[in-house]
């Protein structure tokens, strides 16, 4: 009698749950758009992965293995880290680069370590990471990532180059309320300086210039404690704008009478606000200021680039000059974002501007971002009242999601 109870028990749990799970099958029309999701994820995953796996190693950034400048020619480059398959709290990164015209080898390598009892990865929320770095590379202080293979279209006919030999010995320390503190201390040697100009090329540092930096880094970021509300019909749509405040000091000591101590100030403050579901807007300012004399190409400079391809928050117009340099300066950036529920990609309005050593100097722009979840178009016009400084000029750029 229990073996028959159980049997029926189980039947009717089983028929229950069938009909719990039920499903109906999907229409030729809804096939057909799951079709089409998943190939716009493949597109994005191909599109916006800037690193390889394999195994234990991550390889990349892909877009930095190949570019072109007018200095270095063709520059290959590999590089890489090691990945959290290996270890959540170790990490080993390493670069080897080669220009076909200026024929010299360029390379570097950091390890470092998080010492956070729950550490998940090197730099994960709450991390105490301590790292040693030393490169032989070349660097351009207005462009960070230089060597991308979208800044290889370049209209510059000014274009300078800076070769540098740097140790880093930093330590970053997060605590539960975002607040991170940073201090660090470099050894840089600018031992070339290269200035590509009517197709010939100038060597404008004779000697060595070397200096040895200590400097400390005070910053506030809410977004790595708790992940930001993102209104639906802006997920995914946007490139990553988290809060942020921070600001840096450094003490440079030159290692030579020919130079002289200075000492620097950068503040960097940014926030996204969403101001209704459909609409967001971007804000960011950034600025600096030198205690003291330097060398002219040690001063600040403002992110500024001539490709075809747009630097969201650098200026895409602002030509090479005598411009590029300051000893204080003020940058801005404003755009307001639109998201429509009927389409995928989104409009943008942006206003940039530079507050230096000259007269202010702005750019203008229109577009829409984020076709097929990547790309962007947008046109772009400068202006200032210097107008032989900086004559008034209209372009068209390309905008890549990062």
């Amino acid at each position: 009698m229990k073996k028959i109870i159980i049997l029926l028990t189980l039947t009717i749990f089983s028929l229950s749950t069938k009909a719990q799970y039920s499903y109906t099958p999907l229409s030729e029309a809804e096939i057909e758009r799951v079709g089409r999701l998943l190939l716009q994820n493949k597109i994005d995953n191909l599109l916006n992965n800037t690193y390889f796996t394999l195994g234990v190693v991550d390889l990349g950034p892909c877009e930095n293995f190949l570019s072109y400048n007018p200095i270095e020619g063709v520059r290959l480059r590999v590089s890489g880290k090691t990945n959290q398959k290996l270890s959540k709290c170790f990490s080993f990164e390493w670069l080897l680069a080669y220009g076909t015209a200026d024929k010299q080898f360029k390379y570097g390598a950091s390890i470092g370590y998080n010492f956070a009892k729950k550490a998940s990865s090197l730099y994960s929320f709450g991390a105490k990471t301590l790292s040693l770095a030393y490169y032989d590379n070349t660097y351009m202080p207005y462009l960070a990532d230089y060597d991308k293979i979208q800044y290889s279209l370049s209209t510059w006919t000014n274009f300078s180059l800076a070769f540098q030999r740097k140790a880093t010995l930093k330590y970053f320390h997060e605590f539960s309320n975002a607040i991170s503190i940073t201090p660090q201390l470099h050894y840089r040697n600018y031992y070339s300086r290269l200035h590509y100009k009517d197709k010939e090329i100038i060597q404008l540092i004779q000697t060595p210039i070397q200096y040895i930096i200590a400097e400390g880094n005070l910053a506030w970021q809410p977004e790595r404690k708790k992940a930001r509300k993102i209104p639906v019909n802006f997920q995914g749509k946007l490139y990553s704008l988290p809060t942020k405040i921070s600001l840096t000091y450094s003490y440079n000591i030159p290692l030579s009478n020919v130079e002289r101590k200075y000492q620097e100030i950068l503040l960097t403050s940014q926030r996204r606000i969403y101001l209704t579901n459909n609409i967001a807007l971007d804000l960011r300012l950034t600025g600096g200021k030198i205690f003291g004399s330097t060398n002219p190409y040690l001063l600040l400079t403002p992110n500024m680039t001539n490709s075809l391809v747009s630097s969201i928050y650098g200026f895409n117009l602002l030509q090479y000059g005598r411009t590029t340099y300051h000893k204080q300066y003020i940058q801005t950036f404003a755009q307001l974002n639109l998201a429509l529920k009927q389409i995928r990609p989104t409009l943008f309005l942006y206003h940039k501007s530079l507050y230096g050593q000259y007269l202010p100097y702005h750019e203008i722009g229109i577009g829409v971002d984020n076709i097929f979840n990547t790309l962007g178009v947008e046109i772009i016009h400068s202006f200032s009242f210097e107008k032989e400084t900086f004559p008034g000029m209209w372009g068209i750029r390309v905008r890549l999601k990062s």
